[in-house]
């Protein structure tokens, strides 16, 4: 299994938090298709919500954002 499926399947188990969401959003933001960053977004923004002062993830939430070309949203969070 890859990082993604191993992580995918603590999801599906109810595993849920933010160190599941941060291993996710960095297993899809260094994947080089749009689609894959749109995850990444997804579970980064999911991670900060999990913990609003997890430092790394709103960093990474913002390299995501501006890879996306929301450079307005990356500058937020930076």
């Amino acid at each position: 299994m890859t990082q993604i499926e191993n992580l995918e399947a603590m999801l599906a188990q109810g595993k849920d938090g933010a160190l599941v969401r941060y291993g996710l959003g960095t297993a899809y933001a260094a994947m080089p298709d749009q689609a894959a960053k749109e995850q990444a977004k997804a579970h980064l923004t999911a991670c900060v919500g999990f913990d609003p002062e997890y430092s790394a993830a709103y960093l990474k939430l913002a390299q995501v954002l501006q890879s996306l070309g929301d450079i307005a949203g990356a500058d937020e969070i930076y």
